[in-house]
C-alpha cells in the first residue's frame, strides 16, 4: 500500500483480506452505515468508492481503477497534442 513516510500502516479488516493483495493501493474500511468504503491513495481530487459488501466494493474500484486509466490517456493525449 502507498502511505506518506513515517505514518503508520492501517490494518486490513478481515472482511477485506480476499481483496487487499488485488488493490494494494486502495484503504477500506466499513462506515457506521453498514456500507464499505475505499479510498485509493495518492489521487488528488480524492478517489473514493462505496459498496453494499466487499464484492460490490471490488466491482466499484475496478470501475474507479478504469476511469482513472481513461482519465490518464486523455491527459496524456492533451499534453502531447493528440
Amino acid at each position: 500500500m502507498a502511505r506518506q513516510e513515517g505514518a503508520e500502516p492501517r490494518p486490513v479488516p478481515a472482511w477485506w483480506e480476499p481483496y487487499a493483495a488485488e488493490f494494494p493501493d486502495w484503504t477500506a474500511w466499513r462506515a457506521v452505515n453498514g456500507l464499505v468504503y475505499a479510498r485509493r491513495a495518492g489521487t488528488s481530487p480524492p478517489v473514493v468508492v462505496r459498496g453494499e459488501d466487499a464484492v460490490d466494493l471490488r466491482d466499484q474500484i475496478i470501475r474507479a481503477e478504469a476511469h482513472l486509466d481513461e482519465q490518464l490517456l486523455v491527459d496524456v493525449r492533451s499534453v502531447l497534442g493528440g
